[in-house]
């Protein structure tokens, strides 16, 4: 038996096996917060809307029950056909990304 294995075997995926993460009921942001903070997070005080027809940006603060810190969250938005709202794009997601892996670096 041969144990390694051949590209030209049809079964081979040529794609790597990846462990799939399994979404917790800690809401949107905790994989982003799995190594920085278990607390409930909760987006709270609005800090700015803007509309643009049937799309909308915000600026908010992700308030943090773990850490008791806030973050800034801007958001993009549009409006569905049943009239809510739905977020389409957290554009600091970089900024927010390296200031919670600094957060979890540091404890």
């Amino acid at each position: 038996m041969n144990s390694t294995a051949n590209v030209e075997d049809p079964n081979f995926s040529g794609k790597p096996v990846k462990k799939e993460r399994k979404a917790t009921d800690g809401g949107l942001f905790s994989p982003l917060f799995a190594d920085a903070s278990v607390g409930r997070k909760e987006l709270r005080g609005v800090k700015s809307v803007a509309r643009d027809g049937d799309k909308a940006t915000a600026s908010v603060m992700l308030f943090d029950h773990g850490s008791e810190r806030a973050y800034p969250v801007d958001l993009a938005l549009i409006r569905r056909e049943a009239g809510n709202w739905q977020v389409t794009d957290v554009t600091n997601a970089a900024a927010l990304i390296s200031a919670i892996r600094k957060e979890a670096e540091n404890r």
